[in-house]
């Protein structure tokens, strides 16, 4: 008797909240049940539940208990039907404030708590998390304490780890990247353990860096080989002569290369034959001491009445101060006995650009002529910042000759664009690819370009990476949720992708062609600016006769 006393008290106790409970558990679940979908098969299922309980307190009490406990029978009339619709209202607005704010809260808390399968592979990078995929940039140091010419040319940090490139002389290298991003900085690396190597080196440099001339000069002091500052533009007084040591044939060839002359396969070809005659009797004129001021004085008349192009622009040649020196720096002992020589020239003024390139096809005629059959020549590095300034014809078709004959090139460049930028006399197309072709180790930094980005990702290779796919709904509420399953799919991407290169932080690179392409860190060799490391030292020179003269 004191159990059903128990029960019978619990149930007067409950039945007031049943009596509210029920409708609103009713509205739920009916609301609830109208969806089909499988995510909410659980909350039906616990709607029913609990109406059932409740609905079952509710009739015992009044069927069962309050009849023999107070012999009246509540049969839920007037107000109880008023309170028992707006209590189900509320269960179906409950319901659809779920569906709208609470399911979709839930998914997201689910998703940070589930455990991922451990047989997932590699994903595709996102850019706002780039940062995952990006190895660490190393704090500063100084690369001279990786110097070791036993294992190669130090290239960079790579985590706890030293890249090297294993190999007692550098192949071709292609240094890519925006400015600032670091390439000078590596390019200052290389050429030190150049000199180190025993290597003459040129260093072409059209922007005037800052840092450079004295990075050079103080690895050309550490080894005991002279620097030679060399500064084309046209201020400058006279300090080299590029026709001085040179073959008649050398002498044609520096004409054509620096002016452009050779065939382009147009109909301007026929016209041009003109010039390249006046580029071979100039060519064929020349005596020890003379410069290109003394030959134009002497066949100007001619050239100006039967190869009107070379005339104008052989005279700019004579009027440019820093190439009319008699004698001048002796590039031929250099490439012979080792050095430096860091040349300043111009992006802009198209004289010194002619200059510079005119300048390369001399430093490739000296490396060629020297005798290989008494052993191997002394390896010559030619540095080529903002390479597009440099390339010519006779350039790129030396490329890939050129290391057989103890010259290899290093090419600083921003992006495919700057070798697309090529002389009239080249093709873009054959530029990019003998660049891309004969330059097997590259160092890519951070670049601005997509295009160039995308470029340089197809040489990284594809690897095999797990794509994710996952089912979206949208309820009844307008609320859209994701399936509890997904697919995982095999796909590919670029092992080093353009996000990757888009986003490379200062100082950090790619290494392409030394094994797989992985990521180093380079950083600038300590040094202190000398203004003597950036003077010139003047030669005797020769000036044009101006036209008031000849009157």
């Amino acid at each position: 008797m004191n159990l059903l006393t128990t029960i019978a008290n619990f149930l007067i106790w409950l039945q007031p909240i049943a009596k509210t409970a029920v409708p609103f558990l009713a509205g739920f679940t009916l609301f609830c049940a109208s969806q089909a979908e499988k995510s909410q098969s659980f909350w039906l299922r616990l709607g029913l539940f609990c109406t059932f309980v409740c609905f079952g307190t509710w009739s015992t009490f009044n069927f069962l208990v309050q009849p023999k406990f107070a012999g009246q029978v509540d049969p839920f009339p007037g107000g109880d039907l008023i309170l028992a619709a707006l209590f189900a209202a509320a269960g179906a607005a409950t319901y659809f404030v779920w569906l709208r704010e609470g399911q979709p809260w839930l998914d997201a808390r689910a998703e940070r708590l589930t455990k991922r399968s451990s047989l997932e592979r590699n994903k595709k990078t996102d850019v706002r998390q780039i940062g995952n995929f990006l190895l660490a940039v190393e704090k500063r140091f100084d690369p001279r304490e990786f110097f070791d010419q036993k294992k190669g040319f130090f290239l960079g940090l790579t985590g706890d780890r030293q890249a090297f490139w294993p190999t007692a002389t550098l192949p071709h290298v292609q240094v890519v990247g925006t400015t600032g991003a670091g390439k000078g900085v590596v390019l200052g690396s290389l050429a030190a353990q150049c000199l180190v190597a025993g290597e003459a080196v040129f260093w072409l440099d059209p922007k005037d860096d800052e840092w450079a001339p004295h990075v050079l000069s103080d690895a050309a002091a550490k080894t005991g080989k002279p620097f030679v500052y060399v500064d084309l533009r046209p201020a400058a007084p006279a300090q080299i002569n590029l026709f001085h040591g040179a073959t008649k044939e050398e002498r044609e060839e520096l004409l054509l290369a620096g002016f452009s002359l050779s065939e382009k396969g147009a109909e301007s070809d026929f016209y041009s034959i003109d010039d390249r005659w006046g580029a071979a009797t100039v060519a064929a004129d020349y005596t020890s001491g003379d410069t290109p001021a003394s030959l134009f004085n002497r066949h100007r008349e001619m050239l100006d009445q039967k190869a009107k192009k070379f005339f104008g622009l052989f005279r700019e040649m004579a009027e440019l101060a820093p190439v009319n020196a008699r004698d001048g720096a002796d590039l031929a002992r250099i490439v012979q006995e080792g050095g430096a020589v860091y040349v300043v020239g111009s992006m802009r003024n198209a004289k010194v650009i002619r200059m510079q390139r005119m300048l390369l096809v001399r430093i490739i005629q000296l490396c060629e002529r020297r005798d290989r059959t008494q052993g191997k020549p002394r390896p010559v590095c030619a540095i080529l910042d903002e390479a597009k300034y440099h390339i010519s014809k006779p350039f790129l078709e030396s490329l890939g000759a050129a290391r057989d004959k103890g010259l290899h090139v290093i090419l600083a460049h921003q992006s495919q664009a700057d070798l697309r930028d090529c002389p009239a006399d080249l093709n873009a197309e054959a530029v990019l690819g003998a660049v891309m072709e004969n330059c097997s180790l590259k160092l890519v930094y951070r670049v601005e370009d997509p295009k160039t980005a995308e470029w340089l990702a197809r040489k990284s290779g594809r690897i095999q990476v797990d794509d994710e796919v996952r089912r979206v709904s949208k309820n009844a509420a307008l609320s859209e949720v994701v399936n509890d399953e997904r697919q995982i799919r095999q796909t590919e991407r670029f092992l080093i992708d353009e996000n990757m290169i888009l986003n490379l932080r200062k100082s950090q690179a790619v290494v392409f062609g030394n094994g797989l392409p992985h990521f180093i860190t380079t950083s600038p060799m300590p040094t202190t600016k000398n203004p003597e490391n950036i003077k010139t030292h003047a030669f005797p020179g020769d000036e044009i006769i101006k036209a008031a003269e000849l009157i």
